[in-house]
């Protein structure tokens, strides 16, 4: 199972860097959440809308891009390694980190979830006409 590796993984972690420049969500955030992780997310796609207020959001240079092959400079990752050096020698930073990953996390609580989803698919069956979104019956059909 996946949890199997995931969770042995997410035990001995302090911070979780993800750096991705095209990512449109991802999971990496919402599981750092869920577990009192502070997600450190780029600034591009929908990472910084994943850590949800409960992590950290820094730049990428915008020559960095998922064709580029440039390395950063080490002023570009300043940023980040400033944060990670932070995060791992201050405790109070740290501990308070943790707080907000753990409040963040409750828009990726199951009751949460399925609350949002309920109301998704209220508003699809109350709605007239055509059904709105992914579901809509293509013309013709």
């Amino acid at each position: 199972r996946a949890l199997d590796v995931l969770w042995p993984r997410l035990g001995c972690t302090s911070a979780e860097f993800v750096r991705d420049a095209h990512a449109p969500f991802g999971r990496v955030a919402p599981e750092a959440l869920l577990n009192g992780i502070p997600p450190v997310v780029s600034d591009r796609g929908g990472l910084p809308d994943a850590a949800n207020g409960g992590g950290f959001v820094l730049p990428l240079p915008e020559r960095i891009t998922p064709e580029s092959r440039e390395v950063p400079s080490a002023a570009e990752v300043a940023p980040w390694t400033d944060l990670c050096e932070r995060l791992m020698t201050d405790d109070v930073f740290y501990a308070d980190a943790c707080a907000r990953a753990i409040e963040a996390s409750g828009r990726y609580q199951p009751a949460a979830l399925r609350r949002e989803v309920l109301m998704f698919f209220a508003r699809v069956f109350r709605a007239p006409g055509p059904t709105p979104g992914p579901f809509a019956t293509p013309a013709g059909v």
